[in-house]
């Protein structure tokens, strides 16, 4: 038995025509029978001319084309050296047949209703370009080329006109040419590229030999992939595949942060560089074999060590990276030029305790399981799992990676190929890593990075650190990955020699004390302190503290013992900590101004027995009974007694010199201990830094529990400094600064928010004089603070200091002196840290204390064999054996100190200070660095501080910035508030890092330190967006945009697009209505940077106009207060005719169809009816408003009538019909009537036999309308017939107007109807009428089927259509009658596709007159005319949306009272729907008296495609402009023409026999002669008319000789000057300012006139 194979084709194309629903069933079918449903052959498309929706990965790249800012970023360069005999008409050639071949190479978009659309176009000709440089100097000519070439590739596509390729060929000699092909992404891929050569070099071999073509057809085309993919996935694929993605990716991941790497914009640019590096052939070698013995691919190895180089430099270990994917499984797709490359995530989760051979094995199962399911588009990966949208950076992955071999060119026949570079790098990742295997066995590779993150140092240690991880991955791949070392031997050479800082010779161990005394004994009357009441010298401060410190060891004071120090701000805080460090003790900081719970706990942690204090602070001091108080104001202290002769000890470098207490995170404080050694060490090296001497005073401003504050006044006062000492932490800046002048202070360590303070005050009224140096400290300092300091204190250098209590104070200073270059700053977001102090290290290390390269953020570590480190937490040896750790890179026993602070070091060894490891946060898995969000508040001119945290928890959790106002700030009435911060944040930072609360503060909370106390922040308020209608005007209106484009009810001021459910393409369709409707230019991108309604509405109102937007030109359908919208400019250009003749009906279309079969007529009427409601246009009705441009406006209502005449007892009944809809066709419409501007009646000519006339007027329709009206009549008719309900609903309010060009879409036309002849046709012999009646004859002919298809096969031939065919056959017979060689002809293009969507099924008036230039020679044949004709007539389409009234001004085209401008002849191509073949319930349609009675031109061509594929034609002219004899020899000689097209194509014209001659159109006959009175009547005519003109265009001045429409008039102002005439008594009409468009012409015409002539019928030129 054997079993039947399924048919499948015809199971796919049985697929493709299921509705939606039922697809799904159709697959779960398929896979029960056990038909896989892949095995299917993709169908062809149904209808071929039909717009299609746009592929997913189309989509896709049209949304990024639309927010990139490098248009060429997402184009395709090929430039080619070809070398050998070029045949170039043989390439070109090549180039169209490509194009013809390939849709997608002639596909164009345009967004719709539903998404982006595709539409594909007939074959044209490729866009080519040619230019000559073997006459340029032979050194320059590549030179030139390369610039030729460069700026062509540049230049952007529009991709709503194709075709989206172009070609440039460069000569630059004989035998040596350059090819440029630029091809826009959307249509192609790096695949695409290669089938593109390969095919190109098959047709040039084919046309430059002259052989047949040898391609096989193509079995599919990309239009046809594309609805089969859509239909595929949206049939149950997406969600299987999705489910796989759902699982692997983490759509709450970080954004990646690279080393190097600058702070993120708000939106990333497109700028990029390229750095290329190399994998030696060995190396290459090595990865290959490397992979083979693992069974992968070379990629997989190399993605593998890209995977792990970005975890070790980012920190990361869930690495996700994109890849590109062919997604070319099919077979029909393999030879398809078209956009099919999809990209792919590769999550990778880098396990550093795991071996790199078990990465790659993972990444090369990644890659499998990735490409398994690449059919799902990456933009629905995005989607589907709710990842944030941000313009600042790629979603799921920021860094992209690609493989790829280097392919071998073809020969273009003899001529052979070689590939030159071409095309500028762009960003569209942060980082793209591209290898390419090279011939040689090497492997190319290279970096394209994103210039608004990267400098170029930082990606080349990039490519070397990769190179090192892999080649020390390949010898040791069963190593640890966080062990493989990735740092070239210079980086780590640089590291070691940065911390190689050991002085040659050590000094011998000199304690501080010591130091002072040395001072002391040798300037005992120098300045020593003072505070604000009273002075010691150094001898007195030294004497004293002897005195206390002989007290204190007579007491029993030791080594190790700590001693307290209680003491105010005065002199006396100096003498009790020196008389510490002289005992031998360790002094304890305590502030008397702390909390007694704070100071109780010190003193019992420390064991403190004795207290150095003062009276005025012995209440503040919880004492035990055991303790010892010395009171330093007690004079007798310092008396002589038996204790005058007790000797000081000597300290040893070891021994305790001091303990500090810091804030611990169980809320006791913890103290830490500093040795004699380390400090004395670190006070000489600070000194030595800053220079200080003994003409320096340094001003004490710090709490003594800051340990900053006792290397401040320790290491200075050690020097031969004075000490000036302020009364309060927190004193004024004016007390501070007076203090600092009366103390000549020079240097000075103050917190950066006193520094602030003081900053505000000296600018406003002067620095002190002799400050020197400022040093700031104790928390980050921010670039906004640092650029007010310089500007307060311009003579001062500024210092930063850092580092922590446990590592001696300030280990590592930053300086910028006066004159310094700015550029110091780098980009980081707070002052740099600088580099060490002393003899110390410092290292950056990772997690596993691995040192961290140049560039990469990482932990400080800090220690060395000089100063090294505190002893550690006092009786705290768990917590000191977790913050000081054994260092690896030092002697045994060495040590180094977890900062816990994230910095980074730059190329020059300076470190910058990235924040805190605890306030280094994640929000939604984003990385948050909470440091810029404070630099960037504080860069606000209104912004003192400002202070970044997390508020709240999981779910809760927000970010909320806390800021502080500058003086200046607070007293003014209007000052920042928290939503101009939030849009000033939206300027520069990524929306994920702006938050959600800004709470302005009067003041920031501080601790005792003057530090922001972060725990005393208040809780942010919230409350729920109270819904705030937008405000009138352009929020208004942008609401109502969102409304529109979001499909909800109610937009307020405060909504969030994307939180309402915008997304890209949404945002895309609201710039895009923003420009029509706005006429504002607003980049996509603004909508992510500014998504609150409110703020986007500042964006908008501040963009520039789009361009094209004028007065004249109204940027949107937007009604007045009285509901009256304006006019299309194709509209406006009726009206004016209709003014010009009212009377006349040339502008009616009448449709006459006879009706057999019973016929329901109140069904037919209340179709009618329904189609009024559902069409806007067959309610509109027009309006004038004085001095305005008239309008129309839409009834809510329509009355539709539908009267009959029973003609079924007249004898003469189908000759009554006749005559009945002869009146209709020639009865005018009112344009300023109350009724519709159509009408309808029945003639009834037996029971079962009707005629309907149909009058509608041009100005709300067009030919293409006749057929959507028509068809909605007819659904309707049949479902009522049926016994539907009749419903009436109004479905849409406005009419739908045609897009209209910007102005700078004119210079085409200028250039192509430049010079354009305007002759009048052949006359009759009577000559041409003066008022002529535009009434019509017509003579009429059929084509032969078999020469309809001979000439339609010649025209695919030609890569035509065969309306471009007929039309150039009239240009022949035209020539041959007439002689003309230079011919303008008319042609009607559709605006509905322009319009988009909306319009697609409106009725309205939706075409535009066009001017098609063929100019010939006698030695053309057919086929090069046909050619000719092709290349203007799509050129012409490309442009059909400029206005044609606009072509006509801005050509200045000759206006007179007859004929039309720019052309007289119109060639028209009709392709009726055939509404008659269509089910009409059982009436047969017929045509019924198709006559026609008036034309518009002087001489039309009518060619009518018929649904049963007959061409017909006919001839129609103004029988009182145009012989009839002439036209008769042009239908006679146009048959013939056709006929020479399909027979003879390739002879020439020859002379022409010319029997009729055009004449110019300004020979008019010449008119009387005035009299002497009419001439004096004339003149004075002339002054009033000059008058009229003055007073109604507010006192514009014109001669009477000067020409009002080059003066700039426009026929709207003739209109209203031929209105204010005509009231002021003068007999003049619209046609007369045509035929003598200045004022003395028109005053001889009203000499002549005594009245206004009645019944004028003048038709003056259309469109004007």
């Amino acid at each position: 038995m054997t079993t039947a194979r399924p048919d499948l084709l015809s199971l796919a194309a049985r697929f493709a025509k299921l509705p939606d629903p039922q697809r799904k069933t159709f697959l779960t079918t398929l896979d029960a029978a056990g038909i896989d449903f892949r095995l299917l052959p993709i169908p062809p498309r149904a209808e071929r001319a039909a717009s299609v929706p746009a592929s997913f990965a189309q989509t896709r790249l049209w949304l990024h084309a639309r927010m990139i800012d490098e248009p060429a970023a997402y184009h395709i360069t090929e430039r080619l050296r070809l070398d050998g005999a070029l045949d170039a008409n043989a390439l070109r050639l090549s180039c169209d047949a490509l194009i013809a071949r390939h849709e997608a190479l002639r596909t164009t978009f345009a967004e719709g209703a539903d998404g982006v659309q595709q539409s594909v176009h007939a074959p044209t000709r490729c866009p080519w370009h040619a230019v000559d440089l073997s006459t340029v100097p032979a050194a320059e000519r590549e030179t030139r080329a390369s610039a030729i070439a460069a700026a062509d590739e540049a230049a952007p596509f529009d991709l709503a006109h194709g075709p989206l390729m172009r070609a440039i060929l460069v000569r630059l000699d004989a035998t040596m040419h350059w090819l440029s092909i630029t091809t826009h992404h959307i249509v192609s891929d790096g695949w695409s590229a290669d089938i593109a050569l390969a095919e190109l070099a098959s047709f040039y071999r084919s046309y430059a030999r002259n052989e047949a073509v040898s391609l096989p057809p193509l079995p599919i085309q990309y239009a046809d992939y594309a609805l089969w993919q859509r239909r595929w996935l949206d049939a149950g694929e997406r969600d299987r595949q999705l489910e796989f993605w759902r699982a692997r990716l983490d759509p709450t991941r970080d954004v990646l942060m690279l080393p190097g790497a600058a702070p993120r914009p708000a939106q990333r640019g497109a700028r990029a560089a390229l750095h290329l590096f190399k994998l030696d052939t060995p190396l290459a070698q090595r990865v290959k074999a490397f992979a083979n013995a693992h069974r992968a691919t070379p990629f997989g190895v190399l993605l593998a060590t890209l995977d792990a180089l970005l975890a070790r430099a980012s920190g990361e270990t869930h690495i996700q990276v994109g890849v590109p994917s062919a997604n070319r499984e099919r077979g029909e797709t393999a030879g398809l030029i078209g956009f099919f490359v999809n990209t792919l995530t590769l999550a990778t989760r880098i396990d550093a305790n795991k071996s790199f051979a078990a990465l790659v094995n993972a990444t090369q199962q990644g890659l499998i399981d990735a490409q398994s399911h690449q059919d799902v588009p990456f933009e629905q990966v995005v989607e589907a799992l709710g990842v944030v949208r941000s313009a600042s950076h790629h979603p799921l992955f920021q860094v992209m990676a690609a493989y790829g071999a280097r392919r071998p060119l073809p020969s273009l026949a003899d001529v052979r190929m070689t590939e030159l570079p071409s095309g500028m790098p762009f960003a569209k990742f942060d980082l793209t890593l591209s290898f390419e295997d090279r011939d040689d066995g090497s492997i190319d590779a290279g970096f394209i990075y994103a210039l608004d993150l990267f400098e170029a140092d930082a990606v080349e240690r990039l490519a070397r650190r990769f190179v090192e991880l892999l080649s020390n991955a390949l010898d040791a791949p069963d190593a640890l990955v966080g062990d493989l070392q990735w740092l070239p031997h210079a980086e780590r050479a640089q590291l070691d020699a940065w911390n190689d800082n050991v002085p040659q010779e050590a000094e011998a161990f000199k304690p501080v004390h010591e130091h002072i005394a040395d001072h002391a004994r040798a300037r005992p009357d120098a300045r020593g302190v003072a505070d604000t009441d009273r002075s010691l010298t150094r001898g007195e401060v030294d004497a004293r503290a002897m005195r206390l410190a002989q007290r204190l060891v007579a007491a029993g004071v030791s080594a190790e013992m700590r001693v307290g120090v209680a003491l105010g701000r005065s002199v006396n805080l100096l003498v009790g900590l020196i008389a510490a460090l002289k005992s031998g003790g360790a002094f304890v900081p305590l502030d008397p101004s702390h909390p007694r719970e704070r100071l109780s706990q010190i003193l019992d942690d420390a064991q403190i027995v004795h207290i150095v204090t003062e009276r005025a602070s012995l209440a503040a001091l919880p004492m035990s009974e055991h303790a010892r108080v010395w009171l330093i104001d007690d004079e007798s202290l310092y008396d002589d007694d038996a204790t005058s002769n007790v000797p000081l000890p000597a300290v040893a470098p070891q021994q305790a010199a001091y303990a500090i207490y810091t804030s611990g995170s169980t809320g006791k404080p913890k103290g830490v201990i500093v040795d004699h050694g380390s400090f004395a060490l670190h006070c000489a090296a600070i000194a030595k830094r800053y220079g200080a001497g003994e003409k320096d005073v340094f001003l004490l401003f710090q709490s003594v529990n800051f340990d900053g504050a006792h290397e401040g006044w320790f290491s200075q006062y050690m020097s031969g400094a004075a000490v000036a000492v302020t009364a309060d932490t927190l004193w004024p800046p004016a007390l501070t600064c007076k203090l600092m002048t009366r103390e000549g202070v020079t240097m000075t360590y103050v917190p950066p928010g006193c520094a602030t303070q003081l900053a505000e005050w000296a600018l406003a009224h002067g620095a002190p004089p002799t400050l020197r140096s400022l040093t700031v400290g104790g928390e980050a300092t921010s670039r906004e603070a640092f650029a007010l300091m310089r500007r307060a204190f311009p003579n001062a250098r500024i210092v930063n200091g850092y580092g922590p209590t446990e590592t001696v104070i300030t280990p590592m200073l930053w300086m910028f002196n006066p004159g310094d270059d700015p550029a110091k700053l780098a980009d980081s977001a707070y002052l740099p840290i600088g580099t060490l102090v002393g003899a110390r290290t410092a290292h950056v290390l990772d997690a596993r204390l691995n040192p961290l390269p140049v560039g990469v953020t990482g932990e400080l570590y800090l220690g060395g064999e000089g100063v090294g480190v505190a002893r550690g937490y006092l009786d705290r040896p768990a917590l000191t054996a977790e913050r000081f750790v054994p260092d690896p890179f030092g002697v045994p026993g060495a040590r180094l100190y977890r900062t816990g602070d994230l910095v980074r070091r730059r190329a020059d060894g300076v470190f910058d200070f990235i924040g805190r490891v605890d306030h280094q946060v994640k929000l939604r898995g984003l990385r948050i660095e909470l440091g810029e969000i404070e630099a960037q508040l504080a860069a606000h001119d209104d912004v003192r501080e400002a202070v970044a945290v997390v508020n709240g928890k999981g779910a809760q959790a927000a970010l909320v910035a806390y800021v502080e106002l500058t003086d200046e700030a607070r007293v003014r009435a209007a000052r920042a508030d928290a939503a101009e911060l939030d849009a000033h944040l939206r300027h520069t930072l990524p929306d994920y890092m702006v938050p959600a609360h800004i709470v302005v503060l009067d003041a920031l909370p501080r601790n005792a330190n003057s530090k922001v106390d972060r725990a005393a922040l208040p809780e942010p308020k919230r409350r729920e967006r109270a819904y705030e209608a937008p405000k009138a005007g352009t929020e208004a209106a942008l609401a109502a945009i969102w409304r529109e484009v979001l499909d909800v009810e109610r937009i307020g001021r405060a909504d969030h697009f994307f939180e309402l459910g915008g997304h890209s393409l949404a945002a895309v369709r609201v710039a895009t209505r923003v420009a029509e409707r706005l006429a504002r230019d607003v980049p996509v991108r603004t909508l992510f940077e500014a998504p609150i309604l409110s703020q986007y509405a500042q964006r908008v109102t501040r963009a520039r106009v789009a361009e094209g937007a004028s007065d004249l030109a109204m940027p949107a359908v937007v009604a007045d207060a009285q509901g009256v919208l304006p006019l299309s400019a194709a509209q406006l250009g009726l009206w004016f005719l209709w003014r010009a003749q009212p009377r006349s009906a040339a502008y009616n279309i009448p449709v006459s169809l006879r009706l057999r079969g019973p016929l329901a007529i109140d069904a037919l009427r209340e179709a009618f009816a329904q189609a009024a409601a559902r069409h806007p246009a067959l309610r509109t009705r027009f309006v004038e408003h004085d001095g305005a441009l008239p309008g129309q406006r839409t009834d809510t209502t329509c009355e539709v009538e539908l009267p009959l005449i029973d003609l079924t007892n007249d004898a003469q009944r189908v000759a009554r019909a006749t005559a009945l809809t002869d009146e209709d066709a020639l009865t005018p419409f009112d344009l300023l009537d109350a009724k519709p501007l159509w009408r309808a009646r029945l003639l009834r000519l037996a029971d079962d036999d009707h005629v309907l006339s149909l009058i509608v007027h041009h100005i709300v329709s067009d030919g293409h309308s006749i057929d959507l009206w028509l068809e909605d009549i007819r659904t309707t008719y049949v479902t009522l017939k049926a016994g539907a309900s009749r419903v009436r609903v109004i479905t849409q309010a406005w009419p739908v107007l045609p897009a209209s060009a910007p102005p700078s879409r004119l210079a085409f036309w200028r250039d192509a109807l430049d010079g354009a002849p305007s002759d009048l046709l052949p006359a009759p012999a009577s000559g041409r009428a003066s008022d002529p009646q535009w009434s019509a004859n017509r003579i009429a002919f059929e084509f032969d089927d078999a020469l309809v298809r001979r000439a339609r096969s010649m025209s695919l031939d030609a890569h035509a259509t065969l309306p471009m065919l007929l039309h150039a056959a009239l240009n022949v017979a035209f020539y041959r009658v007439t002689g003309a060689l230079d011919q303008p002809v008319g042609v009607l293009a559709s605006t509905r596709e322009l319009t988009g969507d909306a319009a697609r099924h409106a009725l309205g008036l939706f075409i535009n007159a066009v001017v098609v230039r063929t100019r010939l020679t006698r030695n053309d044949s057919p086929a090069t005319i046909l050619n000719t004709v092709r290349d203007a007539a799509l050129a012409a389409y490309a442009h059909a949306d400029t206005p044609f009234a606009d072509v006509v001004a801005a050509l200045s085209a000759p206006r007179a009272g007859l004929g039309n401008p720019l052309f007289q002849v119109m060639f028209n191509y009709l392709r009726p729907a055939g509404a008659a073949n269509r089910d009409w319930a059982g009436l047969a349609l017929d045509e019924f008296n198709d006559v026609r009675h008036r034309v518009v031109f002087e001489l039309e061509l009518d060619i009518v495609e018929h649904p049963d594929g007959r061409v017909t034609g006919a001839f129609s002219y103004a029988n009182e402009l145009v012989d009839a004899a002439f036209v008769e020899a042009l239908s006679n000689d146009y048959l013939a023409a056709v006929q020479q097209f399909v027979e003879a194509p390739h002879d020439a014209l020859g002379e022409a026999h010319a029997l009729f001659a055009c004449t110019p159109h300004g020979d008019a006959a010449t008119q009387p002669l005035l009299d002497t009175a009419a001439r004096a009547k004339a003149q004075r005519a002339a002054q009033a008319l000059e008058r009229v003109w003055r007073d109604l265009f507010d006192g514009q001045p014109l001669s009477h000789d000067d020409d009002l429409f080059e003066a700039g008039a426009t026929s709207f102002d003739v209109v209203r000057f031929v209105d204010a005439a005509q009231r002021a008594g003068f007999a003049i009409e619209i046609a007369d300012v045509f035929a003598t468009p200045n004022f003395a012409g028109l005053a001889r015409h009203v000499a002549r006139e005594a009245l206004v002539p009645a019944g004028a019928q003048h038709a003056p030129a259309i469109n004007q």
